[in-house]
């Protein structure tokens, strides 16, 4: 009756978009832009730095589309 109840595959989201600012102890704080592009302040220094390769493209996105809920409302 109280067994753990299984849990949904997680949805990979942008890193940028739910980690807009964080800190880094002791050195600065960075500002994503975007998943590519970041700037980093450095006590009074201001310095962006971009990825230059691409993204590998994600063929997961629709997987578990249509899995039955795990748990249905009675």
């Amino acid at each position: 009756m109280f067994a753990a109840r299984p849990k949904p595959p997680a949805f990979h989201w942008d890193h940028a978009s739910t980690h807009r600012v964080e800190t880094v102890p002791g050195l600065g704080t960075i500002i994503h832009l975007n998943d590519q592009c970041a700037i980093f302040l450095f006590v009074i220094i201001p310095m962006a730095g971009c990825a230059l390769e691409k993204p590998p493209a994600r063929g997961d996105l629709f997987e578990h589309m249509h899995d039955p809920d795990p748990d249905p409302e009675p």
